[in-house]
């Protein structure tokens, strides 16, 4: 297990550390301090053996958890919250490292975080957990672009929910009425929508795109509040009563500004009919 405080003997070194489990077991000296040393240079930390953990940085110390549980060879491995005692730049090259561990080894990693990001980007397979119960399960880019129920679409990532009411169907599309205007959507179910049935769509902030497109779904909008976050760019529209957030790279945006009326539109595949439940 790897734990959420790292829970690292203070007294032992890092090699100690490691080996603890294995002097546990039983394991002979020469054969634990053969696996400890290959364990280290897995985790990048060899010449790191006769250290305290009091000496080594965050990540330096969360490395040597790492290493504590690789090094009993595990079928399963649970890491809780690993990285959230780390800062953001700390956690990204942790995560980097978190999964070139998984890949090279055929260790089961089951993670436990709050964090979309590194559920998105870590799992092969995410389960959604509410009131301790899984309410969704699947690869992470179905899960995100097709989420099973509205809760799954609020939980990963960020998401504009509308209310809409089908009017029929076209050429694979279901056609909604929505405030915005009429719009092609896609359905996340496993069944279709029936016509006259209202329902509820979803537009991830990333699919919405400034200017009107023949045969996109569109509609007007101003520009409320622009942030920048570096690479990209937050902005809050409103449209027809709706607040709606939209996240754009950093050099589109370059005109766009508070007050602003403008359009957008997005694609219809990326306009999603979610069930409510």
């Amino acid at each position: 297990m790897v734990f959420q405080n790292y829970a690292l003997w203070p007294h032992l070194t890092v090699s100690e550390n490691i080996a603890f489990g294995l002097v546990e077991r039983g394991i002979p000296k020469r054969e634990a301090k053969a696996r400890v040393a290959a364990t280290l240079e897995r985790v990048n930390l060899s010449g790191f053996g006769n250290r305290l953990p009091g000496q080594l940085s965050g990540g330096q110390q969360q490395r040597v958890v790492l290493a504590r549980a690789l090094v009993l060879d595990p079928a399963v491995m649970l890491l809780d919250e690993p990285l959230s005692n780390l800062d953001a730049k700390l956690r990204s090259e942790m995560r980097d490292e978190i999964e070139k561990l998984h890949r090279e080894t055929t260790i089961t990693f089951v993670y436990v975080t709050h964090d979309q990001v590194e559920a998105l980007s870590l799992a092969d397979r995410i389960a959604v957990m509410r009131d301790g119960r899984i309410c969704a399960e699947g690869a992470p880019r179905g899960l995100y672009h097709r989420p099973p129920n509205l809760f799954c679409a609020n939980f990963l990532g960020e998401s504009n929910i509308l209310a809409a009411k089908v009017l029929g169907s076209e050429s694979g599309y279901a056609l909604i009425e929505t405030s915005l205007g009429n719009w092609r959507a896609v359905a996340a179910g496993k069944k279709e929508p029936a016509t006259g049935s209202a329902v509820k769509c979803m537009v991830r902030p990333e699919n919405l795109r400034e200017g009107e497109v023949t045969g996109a779904n569109c509609f007007e909008a101003e520009v409320k509040r622009v942030r920048l976050n570096g690479a990209t760019v937050s902005a809050s529209l409103l449209a027809g009563g709706v607040e709606l957030h939209a996240a754009l790279l950093s050099d589109q945006t370059v005109d766009l500004k508070p007050g602003m009326h403008c359009h957008w539109h997005m694609d219809p595949c990326n306009t999603v009919i979610v069930p409510e439940e």
